[in-house]
């Protein structure tokens, strides 16, 4: 079993805001948050969804973790639902912490909805530092209030910020010791904007010795 999530995530000086406002000045790295909140160990198995962070997987696998990842280009829907033949959800079933780290597209818009919650074991977290409509909100809500799962620790909800009785920063929501949501910060740790002005750099000086890297057109 993993250690109680909310009393986890709040030891590692993170706490739900009731309020909507990105103080990057005070972000952590994302990566240690997602190791740390997992309750990554030996024999653990974390599941990242829409992969392709390899600085996560190599943190993880450090812990003696094991890491299933499900890269990002392929059909999570897909793998999730239909691929797995008569093993339907068997990584949901399977996994100790899932991590989502995919972009929201028609495809992914509600991976996670109340079926995928409830074939997650009781022990499991659902993290999510990617985007707000790659889980039902309304579902995730239900599995917290009724413990289909240990908990989630969220940096992203479907609206930002999130406009008066959004369901997802109510009061009561927030005060479960299950859940913990930050105003999507997990980009901006210090080290995390360093890493951008090293890329910036990087880029800078391969396009002027005639190797521009990274090129979107």
């Amino acid at each position: 079993m993993i250690d109680a999530p909310g009393q986890l995530l709040r030891r590692h000086g993170l706490h739900a805001r009731h309020s909507w406002g990105q103080n990057f000045l005070h972000a952590i790295e994302v990566h240690d948050a997602i190791v740390r909140a997992s309750g990554a160990r030996p024999g653990m198995r974390v599941v990242e969804i829409g992969a392709g962070l390899g600085t996560l997987t190599d943190r993880l696998l450090t812990t003696g973790a094991e890491v299933w990842a499900i890269e990002r280009d392929r059909d999570l829907c897909t793998v999730l639902r239909a691929e797995l033949g008569d093993r339907p959800n068997f990584v949901l079933h399977e996994a100790d912490a899932i991590s989502l780290h995919c972009p929201l597209t028609p495809q992914t818009q509600g991976l996670i909805g109340e079926a995928e919650l409830r074939a997650m074991k009781s022990t499991a977290l659902l993290i999510n530092t990617a985007r707000g409509g790659l889980v039902d909100e309304a579902s995730l809500i239900r599995a917290l209030r009724e413990s289909w799962i240990a908990g989630a620790g969220f940096d992203v909800i479907t609206a930002e910020p999130p406009p008066a009785g959004h369901p997802m920063v109510a009061p009561e929501l927030l005060a479960l010791p299950n859940f913990l949501l930050t105003p999507h910060v997990a980009w901006a740790s210090r080290p995390a904007m360093q890493t951008l002005a090293d890329q910036l750099l990087d880029n800078i000086e391969a396009f002027v010795a005639g190797n521009p890297r990274n090129r979107v057109a």
